[in-house]
């Protein structure tokens, strides 16, 4: 069985039954992983998504699928790529939203643990049964619904994101013996396949120079102009989460896309009493600015030039940020970045200039006084 949504990005023979194609932009980065249907039943599917869209209703359920290692229930292959432990990738006819973005990729979480990834179970529980979700690469329905919430409201908010597509409700996985086996049998909560929708699933983690130039042709920008670009996008995407008062909580490298959108967002919540915590996020960005900028062949000599733009851009976008929650990032920073350690504090004090001297510009543009601490 192959795919009937799969469309191969470049001509070639018909594939044998159960080869998935690997877009060419992955080469070298995803492998193949076998997977075998099994039962299971749709709990949730996103009303919003246009009939146009390649996944519906009617045929989701063709990607009821579980990862099987033996090859014994083997029906279709997908794709993982690195870091990815329990989610594979499967091409989908391409398709274009209003705003121009082009979804190229259907993710399904919790299908299972990848054969790459086998160091993460001990062989006992793969071969005879289930001993914790992580453990075989599962989903639960709360982290499911926590992540399709996260990613409906930022989406309302113009938070750059995956598209939610739907939650599969599995009746029966597939052991590390090949052996399908029951929910019922194994006596725990009924796992989740998580669909989403991806235009890039290429993040800036596992991303090299060669995927930021691909990106970046792909737009029709220079590196440089890529840069100014990611940059932007991503510090709109968290002024705008923290303007509405909330945050991501997890805003790793990992979960950000070189097309500037930030994913998985199963951890995303109201901020909390105390100091204000869109601290995490923005000690991520900064992180993230200088990865993006070293992918670029830029970091040398524009490093704190990239974390520059993001704090401006954020800080222009946000809008409503107070008086003493600015004061607060400022003496936060002021703090964390300083070092009594000779060489760590040859790297930080640059920084450190520059992230307070951002946060400066920024009081005395909305406020008209300059910052006292």
């Amino acid at each position: 069985m192959v795919h009937t949504l799969a469309q191969p990005e470049v001509e070639r023979k018909q594939p044998a039954a159960s080869e998935v194609i690997i877009p060419l932009e992955l080469a070298g980065k995803a492998y193949k992983q076998k997977v075998g249907t099994v039962n299971g039943v749709l709990l949730d599917f996103n009303k919003d998504l246009p009939p146009s869209f390649p996944v519906t209703k009617e045929n989701v359920m063709q990607f009821c699928v579980f990862v099987d290692r033996t090859g014994k229930n083997t029906d279709v292959e997908m794709f993982a790529i690195d870091k990815n432990f329990r989610s594979l990738f499967t091409p989908i006819k391409q398709w274009s939203d209003e705003e121009g973005t082009v979804w190229r990729y259907l993710n399904i979480k919790g299908v299972g643990l990848s054969e790459f990834f086998n160091w993460l179970a001990d062989g006992k529980s793969i071969k005879q049964g289930f001993t914790g979700g992580v453990t075989l690469g599962l989903s639960e329905l709360g982290e499911a619904a926590a992540d399709r919430d996260g990613t409906k409201l930022f989406e309302k908010l113009g938070v750059l994101t995956n598209k939610y597509v739907g939650d599969i409700g599995l009746k029966e996985i597939i052991m590390g013996d090949g052996k399908k086996v029951s929910i019922d049998e194994l006596k725990i909560k009924t796992p989740i396949l998580h669909l989403r929708a991806f235009s890039e699933i290429v993040r800036v983690e596992n991303s090299t120079k060669e995927d930021v130039e691909r990106v970046a042709n792909l737009h029709g920008m220079t590196k440089e102009e890529y840069m100014n670009w990611w940059l932007k996008r991503e510090a709109n995407n968290f002024a705008r989460m923290h303007r509405a008062g909330y945050m991501h909580g997890s805003a790793s490298m990992g979960n950000l896309t070189l097309d500037g959108r930030i994913v998985d967002n199963d951890t995303y919540r109201k901020f909390g009493k105390g100091p204000r915590e869109e601290l995490s996020d923005l000690t991520y960005q900064i992180g993230a600015a200088s990865s993006v900028g070293r992918l670029s062949d830029l970091t040398d000599t524009n490093f704190l030039g990239n974390i520059a733009t993001f704090l401006r851009v954020y800080f222009d976008e946000r809008g409503n940020i107070e008086r003493e929650e600015l004061v607060g990032i400022y003496k936060y920073y002021q703090k964390t970045l300083d070092s009594e350690d000779k060489n760590t504090s040859e790297f930080l004090k640059p920084l450190r200039t520059t992230v307070l001297n951002e946060i400066e510009a920024a009081f005395q543009k909305k406020f008209s006084e300059k910052l006292a601490v």
